[in-house]
Order: C-alpha cells, then structure tokens, then sequence
C-alpha cells in the first residue's frame, strides 16, 4: 500500500494543476447566460445524489481579477463586493508577498468564505467560497450562487463547483469507476480524453460540450472530472465530480 504521505502529495499536486488551469483556460459563464438559464450547478448537485450515499459535500468556488482602476483603495473595493453578497467584513490576515482580506461568514447554513488579495494599487485577485453538506441548505447555497454571478456578472471571473461523498462496499476503484460512469451517461453524452490512476485513486477528465465549460488541457478540452478514492482506514470509497475539474482533497 503506498505511503500516506505520497498519496497526499499526488492529490495536492493533482489540486495545484487543476487550479493552475482554471487561472488560465477556463472560458467564463457569460456564454451560458444567453436567453436560457444556467442549470449547470443543480445538475452538478443531482447527480451527485444519484451517486453516493449522503450526506453530499458541495463547494462552489468564484474566482478572478478584480480592477478598481484607482476609483477605490484595495480594502475598499473589497468592502463594497463583500457587502453586497451579504458576507462579513473582511480583515487583514497576512502582510508578507501580498497584503490578504479575508472573512467567514455562515449564511443560511452556507459556510462563505471571502478571500481578498491585493496584487497592486488597483487589481485585486478575490475567491468566494460557498461550502455546504446539509441537503436542506442545498438551495439556500444555489440562491447565493446566482446571487453572486449577478454581482459579478461583468467582471473577469469564473466558477467552479464539486460535489464529493462516499459509498461503503469493497468493490475496487476501476469497478465503482465503472458505475459512476454509466450512471452519468443517463444524464450526459461525454467522452473520457485524460485519466490518472494510483493504488488508491482512480481520476478521469472528460469532454461534455453540453456544458460549456470548455477548459483548456494541453491539446484537450475538459468540461468535468470525476475521481474515486479508497480510504483504507474508514472502508470507503470517496466519489468526487467537479465542474470543470475537482479543486477539493480527494
């Protein structure tokens, strides 16, 4: 069984790539937004429960650029958005490469955390996380995500979202792999163009047009990914689906 210290760093290295690639080639949402709703996060979150045994974690992330073109100091203009989705008042928490913002505020049983860092006198990079594992706040979470995108709709952000939970059961990585699989092809016609495997996890990224995402990997496009991972110590398989790729532990 490979050492639980290399196992961890597979997955944060996994985390740090598909990160890297939503700051560089994620197409942003404004092209979903046409004359037809976004239903793209309660899909996300549906399919979820058809696959795995409750509860459901589910966290959304927003993510981008902010410009204040020398209208407003940094900490103001991280005021006024934190303001207007509702979150607490953001305070300094580091001071050493970039000056960081930040808050945790729980609204309606969402857990949001607002993270604000200045990169110079007039840009700022801010992330909005909204984090939830009750299915009586999964709503109230969906309300705060449209919210949000209607903030900043005008703005050089972007969204991602996964879902993660966990089945018992011995079948092997590749075998639940499998389900999982088949029972997204109920929902979504998809092709699988990248793959990871360890002893323990198992992680396919796929092509799903329908979706729009259209997040650039290498000479592949990506729309979503789903990863199964063995926890040894608790006798369970973790099952994890991001929209357009998994930004949370496996």
């Amino acid at each position: 069984m490979i050492n639980k210290i290399g196992i961890n760093k597979i997955i944060l290295l996994v985390l740090c790539i598909s990160v890297m690639l939503i700051g560089v080639g994620m197409n942003t949402f404004k092209d979903q937004q046409g004359n037809h709703e976004d239903n793209r996060l309660e899909d996300l979150i549906q399919w979820g429960h058809e696959l795995v045994d409750s509860p459901l974690t589910i966290v959304v992330k927003w993510q981008g650029e902010w410009r204040t073109n020398g209208k407003k100091s940094p900490i103001e203009a991280a005021q006024e958005l934190a303001s207007n989705i509702r979150v607490s008042m953001p305070e300094l928490v580091s001071n050493t490469e970039y000056i960081t913002y930040r808050s945790n505020t729980d609204i309606e049983g969402i857990n949001v955390i607002f993270n604000w860092q200045v990169i110079t006198e007039d840009r700022g990079y801010m992330m909005v996380t909204l984090e939830c594992s009750d299915s009586t706040n999964e709503k109230s979470l969906i309300s705060l995500h449209e919210k949000i995108k209607t903030h900043l709709s005008n703005l050089d952000v972007e969204w991602n979202a996964s879902v993660q939970g966990s089945v018992d059961g011995e079948l092997s990585t590749e075998e639940i792999m499998k389900e999982v699989e088949a029972q997204l092809h109920r929902n979504i016609d998809f092709n699988k163009v990248e793959s990871y495997k360890d002893d323990m996890t198992i992680s396919h990224s796929y092509r799903a047009p329908t979706l729009g995402f259209n997040l650039v990997s290498g000479e592949n496009y990506i729309d979503f990914q789903t990863a199964v991972h063995r926890d040894e110590m608790l006798g369970i398989n973790r099952i994890t689906i991001g929209f357009p790729v998994i930004t949370i532990e496996f």
